[in-house]
């Protein structure tokens, strides 16, 4: 086992750029994943240029945009629009929905981010969404995990005006209550800290998807698929057709971008619940979290929340559901449980 372990360790921290087989470009990409993945529910796609290159934008329902307020939604960290794909057809069924591949994610460009990301992304987002969303057209926004924390950040600017924020799942929204040293002390055992350190000690800043990057594309679906057959029982063959080609492509400029805004183990360095609180004013008055009964991510902070947001100010219409036996991705796991709370908040039912 421990000659194993110092393979895997060999293994991990190798410079994957050096494989020959490695994806040497990025080509621009195809809507066609996505359209199948929503099959039959036809989608249309639009691309749109903003100061983080060209994003991709995909419309379900587009001609009732101005009749009810749309639903913009954002994907996760190594996600896309595709992962919605249980959702389109029965989530907002009376309204357009809007779904954005954040920069650097699934079928956007793969831009140069600062060293501190986050501005970029929200500035971003707004011009995508003024350019798809004109004029004085209201809108809700929704997100699953990094989705959500951008969500709410842009609940929280005061040039962003929405008529409610719907968070699945979000990640970075509570505080921690413990250092990054003490969470690897007590989370991680030997082997794993000595690879964590491998990583610093180089320099190195991995993605999260490297590994996927270095295999061949005639093998890498076949190889995912095989090593997480619980994946494919839950999401399907050809979800995970999808995000393998979503996260083939270099370079992976999103991930390391995330990975400044990351304090490790699902926790923020600049968690978005205070931020929430303290800029209470410019929030819309319908704030709801959705959570997975069995998801890592913590559902007590939607309840704080909720709740010294109300006590500022009784206008608030807020919501806390958790999906029993759903996990973090419950949008997948649990569509009809997670497509019925949104459609009841939506109807301002919640």
């Amino acid at each position: 086992m421990a000659n194993f372990k110092l393979r895997a360790l060999k293994i991990c921290t190798y410079n994957f750029k050096s494989l020959p087989f490695a994806i040497a470009s990025t080509p621009v990409p195809s809507p066609d994943p996505v359209k199948s993945l929503f099959s039959p529910t036809p989608v249309s796609f639009v691309d749109v240029k903003t100061d983080l290159g060209r994003t991709r934008c995909y419309w379900v329902r587009e001609e009732l945009k101005n009749e009810k307020p749309p639903l913009v939604l954002l994907h996760g960290w190594v996600a896309g629009t595709g992962c919605f794909y249980k959702n389109v057809a029965d989530m907002a069924s009376d309204r357009a929905i809007l779904m954005i591949d954040l920069p650097g994610f699934a079928q956007s460009e793969r831009p140069e981010f600062p060293e501190e990301p986050e501005d970029e992304w929200v500035k971003s987002l707004k011009d995508v969404i003024a350019v798809e969303v004109p004029g004085e057209t209201t809108f809700w926004i929704g997100g699953h995990s990094f989705g959500g924390y951008l969500a709410a950040r842009l609940a929280i600017e005061a040039d962003f005006s929405t008529e409610g924020v719907i968070l699945l799942d979000a990640w970075g929204i509570k505080e921690s209550e413990m250092t990054f040293e003490e969470r690897v002390e007590k989370r991680l055992n030997w082997w794993q800290k000595i690879l964590l350190k491998s990583y610093q000690g180089l320099g190195l800043k991995f993605g999260g998807m490297d590994i996927l990057r270095a295999l061949p594309m005639s093998l890498g679906p076949k190889i995912l698929k095989a090593a997480r057959k619980d994946l494919a029982a839950t999401y399907g063959n050809e979800f995970l057709d999808y995000i393998f080609e979503i996260n083939s492509a270099k370079p992976a400029s999103g991930e390391i971008a995330f990975s400044n805004l990351n304090a490790g183990f699902g926790y923020a360095k600049n968690p978005m619940g205070p931020r929430m609180l303290e800029k209470h004013e410019n929030l819309p008055k319908n704030i709801h979290f959705l959570y997975g009964g069995k998801s890592w991510v913590e559902n007590s902070v939607g309840y704080k929340i909720i709740k010294e947001l109300e006590a500022a100010d009784p206008n608030f219409k807020c919501s806390v559901t958790v999906v029993e036996n759903a996990s973090h991705h419950l949008q997948c796991t649990h569509p009809e449980e997670v497509n019925s709370v949104v459609n009841k908040i939506l109807n301002s039912k919640i």
